[in-house]
């Protein structure tokens, strides 16, 4: 079983949030979408800055599933 180290992941998937964001603003339509993942990005680092475990979890988990 591999390790998990959770800066990495969050730093992983806010990269790939990140590409989501530029995909959806070229979208006339995903403005709203760019937006929520913009803020859940935000959050993470919060989360990161403040080191806050459980946020940052509760981050990764919802940078996880934006598609």
């Amino acid at each position: 079983m591999s390790e998990f180290n959770l800066i990495d992941g969050m730093q992983s998937q806010m990269n790939r949030c990140r590409s989501l964001t530029k995909s959806y603003k070229a979208i006339p339509t995903g403005a709203f979408e760019a937006t929520a993942i913009k803020k859940i990005i935000v959050d993470a680092e919060k989360a990161i800055a403040g080191r806050d475990v459980a946020e940052m979890v509760k981050c990764y988990r919802k940078l996880e599933v934006c598609e």
